[in-house]
């Protein structure tokens, strides 16, 4: 592998750190890789500067190719990203459904923790509560069957 990484867990802003280091080691400038990868010339420049912060599984794939990372290596370094193959995902999502509420909550807490930056979580967070209000706003005047029904389908979405 051409560079280590320093730690298991990364963030998206290292990710484009990390691209930055290997197309110096490549000697390659970013309009180049840019163009290789089929995006705009911008493109890289704007991913290692954090201005794009999660490029697709297959582009992320398509750019450590070019960089000179082996095949065997790829998944794994794009993991410590937190980039996944839509397989991973699905596969994870498959193993949610079928755990125990207990080990669910403790997911949901991991993916708090390693999937999502604080400042990202409490953003989340309060923009949940505010379209929450929003809501409630808008069902106020409604009769109590209506609500009812709609919390059912909300519910419903929920679930699935």
């Amino acid at each position: 592998m051409i560079l280590e990484m320093e730690s298991n867990r990364m963030t998206s802003d290292d990710f484009g750190k990390y691209i930055k280091a290997l197309r110096k080691v490549r000697r390659m400038n970013s309009t180049k890789l840019s163009k290789l990868i089929g995006k705009s010339s911008a493109y890289i420049s704007h991913l290692e500067n954090g201005r794009y912060k999660n490029p697709d599984y297959e582009t992320a794939c398509r750019i450590l190719k070019l960089l000179g990372v082996s095949e065997e290596e790829i998944e794994p370094q794009l993991r410590k990203f937190h980039l996944y193959t839509s397989e991973y995902l699905t596969s994870e999502i498959e193993n949610f459904k079928t755990q125990p509420i207990q080990l669910k909550r403790k997911a949901c807490d991991k993916i708090k923790i390693d999937y999502i930056k604080q400042d990202d979580y409490l953003d989340l967070m309060s923009k949940i509560q505010q379209d929450a209000k929003d809501i409630a706003l808008e069902l106020k005047d409604l009769n109590v069957a209506t609500k009812k029904y709609l919390i059912e389908i909300l519910q419903q979405q929920i679930n699935s």
